[in-house]
């Protein structure tokens, strides 16, 4: 077996535990700097690992501060539930001022019609935000002539071009579509 040598003296043990007693019997100031420099070392390696963790961090928070925004982009539509309504409705079916949303949801629980109460549909559009063809606002105008419980009114705060909702449901449309428009409508 290989002997271990004391750095300060040149004596030889037998095993680490020795050395290490002969140094704090033999050489106390010198084994007190040994100790001394192994703690300030462990301190450094942890003060660096805890700056490693802390810049890690950091740039994961820049990184998504920075590409968040773009990554989620939180869509406005209208409601399609009725809670929260009002027991009112809009002074007539087409509006050309956007309707407040309490009474958008006291249009999707029931409109009165010839035939009684019934669920209503909306037809909503944002002309502000998105291009629209100069006969849309006509044509959707004009569905209502075949539906007594649609409403038509424009909403600048809708991330949709045209937005169609009734209870429980919306279709949102890039342009018109009069097919899928009457669908919507007609299904109940």
């Amino acid at each position: 077996m290989e002997k271990i040598t004391c750095s300060y003296c040149g004596r030889k043990f037998d095993n680490e535990n020795s050395l290490k007693q002969h140094k704090q019997a033999k050489h106390p100031s010198e084994f007190q700097k040994e100790i001394e420099n192994k703690i300030k070392e462990h301190t450094q390696r942890r003060q660096l690992i805890s700056i490693a963790k802390y810049s890690v961090a950091l740039l994961i928070l820049a990184i998504a501060a920075f590409y968040l925004p773009t990554l989620i982009q939180i869509k406005y539509y209208p409601p399609t539930t009725i809670e929260g309504h009002v027991e009112a409705y809009p002074p007539a079916r087409v509006v050309k001022e956007p309707i407040p949303e309490p009474i958008q949801k006291h249009i999707l629980e029931h409109v009165p019609t010839s035939f009684g109460n019934r669920p209503g549909v909306l037809i909503q559009y944002n002309c502000e935000k998105f291009d629209c063809a100069p006969d849309l606002i006509v044509k959707l105008e004009n569905l209502t002539r075949f539906y007594e419980y649609l409403y038509v009114a424009p909403n600048p705060k809708i991330d949709a071009k045209i937005a169609l909702t009734k209870f429980g449901q919306i279709l949102i449309l890039d342009d018109y579509d009069e097919q899928r428009i009457r669908e919507f409508i007609e299904s109940f």
